[in-house]
C-alpha cells in the first residue's frame, strides 16, 4: 500500500482512457507479433472476453486447440505475469460489467472438470497466498496505529460486503472505546458519517461490483476531513479516489459468488496486530468484556447443558 494521490488527481486519471486496460487496445498494439495459434487466442479473447474472465488455463486451452504453454506465452508477450495476470486484468473488466446473473451463466458455460469444492477451495487459496505477498507488515502496523489514535472509528461495508464490517466493528468493539459499525445504507448511517470530525476515521469495504451508497459516504467522510481508508481490490476501485489510504485485497471471481476468506484473513491479522501493538490496553478492555459477558450470559455454558437437561425432565 502507498499513500493515494488527491482525489481530484485520481479522479483525472480515472478519466484517462490510456490508464485503462482494454482489450483491444492491447491486442492491437502487439497485432503484428503474434504467431497463428496466438492469433486464435487473439480472436477467442475479442469474442469472449467475458467467458475467459471464468475459465483456468487448461479450459482455454482445450476450447483454443493449443498448449498451455502458447497460452503462457501468449500472456507474458501481452506484458503479464503468466496466465493468472491476463485473467486477472480480464475479470476487471467483467465485474464492472456484468450482474450476478451473468456470472452464474458464465461460470456454468465453463464446463470445469474440477469438482466444486475444489474449485472454491483453490480460489480462496490463491487469494491468501496473494494476499501475503502483497500485503506488508508496513501497512497493517500503520492502520493499527491510526485505528488506536482514532477519536471515534467507523466501520462501513453494504451488500456483499456488510459481513466484513460486521466481523472487524465487532472485533474492534472488544478492544476500542468508540466503535460504529455501519452495515446499511440508511438515514443513521448518514448521519453518523455527517458527524465525522478530522480526529475521527472511517474504514470502508467495497469490492466489484462496487456499491453506489460506500461510494457517496466516502465522499461525505472526506468533506468532513475524516482520515479515510478504503479495503478494496484494485487501483480501478472508485474507493480508491475517495479514500486517503487504500489496501488493495485480492478477490477473484467465479460464479455469482463473492468470496470472502482474503478479506476476512486481513482483518484478523489486523486485530492480531492490535493487540500485539497495545497488549496493556487490549487486557484491560478484554477483561471488562468478559465481566459483561459474564454478567449478561452472552455466551452458552457447559453447565447450561445440565440446566436445560434438568428444566426438561418432568415433575
Amino acid at each position: 500500500m502507498r499513500r493515494s494521490a488527491s482525489p481530484e488527481t485520481k479522479r483525472a486519471r480515472a478519466l484517462e482512457p490510456s490508464r485503462e486496460f482494454s482489450i483491444q487496445r492491447l491486442l492491437r498494439a502487439k497485432v503484428n507479433s503474434f504467431s497463428p495459434k496466438q492469433r486464435i487466442l487473439v480472436d477467442f479473447l475479442h469474442r469472449n472476453y467475458q467467458k475467459v474472465a471464468f475459465m483456468n488455463v487448461s479450459e482455454l486451452a482445450k476450447e483454443c486447440k493449443v498448449s498451455e504453454a502458447t497460452i503462457v506465452r501468449f500472456a507474458a508477450m501481452l506484458g503479464f505475469e503468466g496466465y493468472p495476470g491476463l485473467q486477472k486484468a480480464v475479470q476487471g473488466i467483467v465485474t464492472r460489467e456484468l450482474t450476478t446473473m451473468d456470472r452464474l451463466q458464465l461460470s456454468l458455460q465453463a464446463n470445469s472438470e474440477d469438482d466444486l469444492v475444489t474449485k472454491v477451495l483453490e480460489l480462496e487459496m490463491r487469494n491468501i497466498w496473494r494476499l501475503r505477498q502483497r500485503i506488508s507488515k508496513e501497512e497493517v502496523d500503520r492502520l493499527c496505529a491510526q485505528l488506536v489514535e482514532a477519536k471515534h472509528v467507523v466501520v462501513l461495508g453494504v451488500m456483499a460486503s456488510a459481513p466484513l464490517a460486521v466481523y472487524f466493528g465487532y472485533g474492534l468493539n472488544r478492544v476500542l472505546r468508540r466503535v460504529t459499525t455501519l452495515y446499511e445504507d440508511n438515514l443513521p448511517a448518514k448521519r453518523t458519517v455527517c458527524e465525522l470530525s478530522p480526529r475521527d476515521l472511517l474504514v470502508a469495504f467495497g469490492f466489484a461490483r462496487y456499491p453506489t451508497a460506500i461510494v457517496r459516504l466516502l465522499q461525505m467522510a472526506g468533506e468532513r476531513g475524516a482520515v479515510r481508508w478504503a479495503i478494496t481490490d484494485t487501483q480501478a476501485s472508485p474507493l480508491a479516489a475517495w479514500a486517503e489510504r487504500c489496501v488493495f485485497v485480492p478477490s477473484e471471481i467465479w460464479g455469482f459468488v463473492d468470496f470472502l476468506a482474503a478479506p476476512l484473513t486481513f482483518l484478523a491479522w489486523v486485530l492480531a496486530g492490535l493487540g500485539k501493538r497495545e497488549p496493556e490496553l487490549t487486557t484491560k478492555r478484554l477483561r471488562e468484556f468478559e465481566t459483561l459477558a459474564t454478567k449478561f450470559d452472552l455466551f452458552y455454558r457447559l453447565d447450561q447443558k445440565e440446566q436445560d437437561a434438568s428444566a426438561k425432565l418432568p415433575t
